[in-house]
């Protein structure tokens, strides 16, 4: 069945499509916490901002349509940690771009504010997604899927910022270019576990901006 059976087919359905991974062999390997987790649901609502919690912690965002007469079901689309190094806590952090889109009563709106000609935040990108879930799962292999998501909260997201200028983003031409694997190395590379030698990384980049090696620096690192 493909969405078309169930859905009426939008020219925007691209909008809503988010990449998951189904890891079979991580669901089998997991063990419980070390530290008990007991989660609080909080409807991810602007007037439930005062029962965020103050304290640093992990948190969760899980979406449940909650249709009727459809199977109870939900998407875990997010953890982190919060408070951890910092003292911005999850209620501080409230009101980050996800809020406005769950806010908005057209989404594409908030979609045109975050994803617009002249770049916007790569998290509002295919591209940017699937480099995301490449990283998660070349991290995983480290971390802990919470430590995961802490690691690359770390990392910038506008398209005009190092390491995606140039390299998965074109600023003269306004458009997403080829340069997924690269783009994905660079931000390995800045959290300090390079997929490759940091030598030839180096080579790769300078070669990718038309420039030669001693011209060039490699992404600072965000650790």
């Amino acid at each position: 069945m493909v969405y078309q059976d169930v859905i009426r087919p939008r020219k925007d359905v691209r909008t809503y499509r988010v990449n998951f991974l189904l890891w079979k062999e991580q669901w089998d390997a997991y063990i419980d916490p070390p530290i008990p987790l007991n989660w609080k649901c909080v409807k991810f609502e602007e007037n439930n901002a005062a029962q965020i919690p103050t304290e640093k912690g992990i948190y969760a965002f899980v979406i449940e349509p909650r249709l009727p007469q459809f199977p109870s079901h939900g998407y875990v689309t997010y953890i982190g940690e919060t408070g951890h190094n910092s003292n911005r806590n999850l209620r501080k952090r409230f009101g980050f771009p996800l809020l406005e889109f769950v806010k908005a009563s057209d989404n594409s709106t908030v979609v045109k504010k975050y994803r617009h000609p002249e770049g916007g935040s790569v998290l509002f990108r295919s591209i940017g997604l699937n480099i995301l879930t490449e990283i998660i799962a070349a991290l995983i292999k480290r971390h802990s899927l919470p430590e995961c998501f802490q690691l690359i909260s770390k990392l910038p997201t506008d398209l005009t910022q190092e390491p995606y200028n140039r390299i998965i983003w074109h600023p003269t031409q306004r458009k997403i270019i080829k340069g997924k694997t690269l783009a994905r190395n660079l931000l390995l590379y800045m959290l300090d576990h390079p997929s490759k030698d940091v030598e030839r990384l180096h080579e790769t980049y300078a070669k990718a901006l038309g420039l030669a090696v001693n011209q060039v620096e490699l992404p600072k690192k965000a650790l």
